[in-house]
């Protein structure tokens, strides 16, 4: 219902351009929408509505506010009074937004009969065609979106696309196809419908048995995607779509495309599997990294380990995932060993700062709290300088304050402004260490910090990491 709501903001803003009317779709022929008389079906009973003198403008009301029963009632009770073609209209567009398809259609028929030029009319004939589809009254539906068509020349694309949704809901793929390729004409058609509609192509041509004409399609596609997660996901559709057409070296050229170059895309772990249910033989790293993205765990860390057994292994990297997969796990011991790995053995690794990370929170989820602080510590004074030292000791403080302890918390937030004032942590961490020694009711320390607040940096932290929910409010 909420997707309706939103397409009729879309339709009514789309609909101010000039009418022209675009070539016809070379499709099967589309009857001419019948416009008798259609008897509204008894209401079901529904609340009893109070309604002041301006019952429209209350029925305008509810339906932005999502109460299309209220809006029905209002408009019915306009009608009742007063009918005018607005009224009609609104209790017909009601009706649809309600997914009550049958006095939607009663409604907006006549709403139609009586104003078939109406300042509604080409929403109307949209509406009755997708109220029609869900009667699977599938030849007046054609009928609507082929006058809708007409009616709304910026939207031809769009709706031809509709259309052909319609036929293949109908059965008849063959111009389903066609309908498709001339949605794919539009020249104001949307990147992003491109690649959806050419996607719908391929799914006909794989339901009708074509899957090398599927895979061609989503080849198409790839022209027009940009983003990983597209690109990954039509590289999986048209590796599968060549297995199936028995071209399996295309299949794994397609495959090997986002196990490669999108290792975090789901697309990447699905065609991972597929290699490998051909037995095709895979790098171990990237095996264990796109293991990794996807959560499985186990199959990651013993991928990496039968990395570290080559040649020439990336040790820091793996190493890295392999710890932080164990403690996904819960198994923190697991993980504290390998980042000590790192961290004693590959002291220049580029993930050494992280391991150091993954060490102090391992030993903060054991309850080692102490040990923790003091591990996020010995990444700041050892590598001083990485972009991830302050950010040590903010976890630290915020580990402190997460175990109440908040005197150490408001000194080690303290530390985070004085040791980097110029980072993105500090003016946030002066505001908490004011704000910890104010719920110790240290209101004088508390002022002193935030007066620096206000003096060095303009009084706002620059982002706020926590919500503030406890401690009693006072005025001091």
């Amino acid at each position: 219902m909420q997707f309706k709501k939103w397409l009729v903001i879309l339709e009514l803003a789309l609909l101010l351009t000039a009418c022209s009317a675009l070539a016809e779709p070379t499709a099967t022929p589309i009857p001419e929408p019948t416009v008798s008389p259609t008897a509204t079906p008894e209401p079901t009973a529904t609340p009893a509505f109070v309604f002041g003198p301006d019952p429209f403008s209350q029925g305008m009301m509810a339906r932005r506010n999502g109460d299309y029963a209220r809006a029905i009632a209002a408009f019915q009770t306009t009608l009742n009074s007063n009918p005018a073609p607005e009224a009609q209209f609104r209790l017909g567009e009601a009706y649809w937004l309600y997914n009550d398809d049958e006095r939607a259609a009663a409604a907006l028929n006549a709403y139609l009969q009586a104003n078939p030029d109406g300042a509604h009319a080409p929403e109307t004939h949209y509406f009755l065609a997708d109220a029609y589809r869900a009667l699977k009254d599938y030849p007046n539906a054609f009928a609507h979106l082929k006058i809708y068509r007409d009616l709304s020349p910026t939207l031809v694309g769009d709706t031809d696309a509709t259309i052909a949704d319609l036929m293949v809901i109908a059965g008849d793929g063959a111009n389903a196809i066609a309908q498709y390729d001339l949605a794919l004409q539009d020249p104001n058609l949307s990147t992003s419908n491109k690649i959806n509609i050419l996607m719908r192509v391929a799914d006909v041509y794989s339901g009708r048995g074509q899957p090398a004409l599927a895979a061609a399609r989503y080849d198409a596609a790839l022209a027009f995607a940009t983003d990983a997660r597209t690109r990954a996901d039509l590289y999986l559709r048209a590796g599968e779509s060549y297995a199936a057409a028995g071209q399996l070296d295309e299949a794994i050229a397609r495959w090997t495309e986002p196990f490669v170059k999108y290792p975090e895309q789901p697309g990447a772990y699905k065609s991972l599997i597929d290699l490998l249910n051909r037995n095709i033989a895979v790098d171990d790293f990237q095996r264990g990294l796109v293991d990794y993205y996807a959560n499985a765990n186990d199959p990651a860390i013993t991928a990496f380990q039968n990395h570290l057994k080559s040649d020439a292994p990336r040790e820091g990297e793996a190493r890295y995932y392999i710890g932080s997969a164990y403690a996904r796990k819960a198994a923190y011991s697991q993980a504290m060993a390998e980042f000590d790995i790192i961290i004693k053995t590959l002291p220049k690794d580029k993930r050494v700062a992280e391991a150091y990370l993954g060490k102090a929170s391992a030993q903060g989820l054991l309850g080692k709290v102490d040990e923790a602080v003091a591990t996020y510590k010995k990444l700041a004074a050892t590598i001083p300088d990485d972009a991830l030292a302050d950010d040590a000791l903010w976890r630290a403080a915020q580990l402190l304050d997460r175990v109440k302890r908040y005197s150490d918390a408001a000194n080690a937030y303290a530390e985070v402004q004085s040791k980097y004032p110029t980072r993105e942590n500090a003016s946030t961490a002066l505001f908490m260490a004011g704000y910890e020694h104010y719920r110790l009711k240290d209101y004088k320390t508390a002022m002193t910090h935030w007066q620096a607040l206000v003096k060095d940096y303009g009084g706002r932290p620059r982002r706020l990491r926590r919500p503030i929910t406890s401690g009693a409010r006072k005025t001091c």
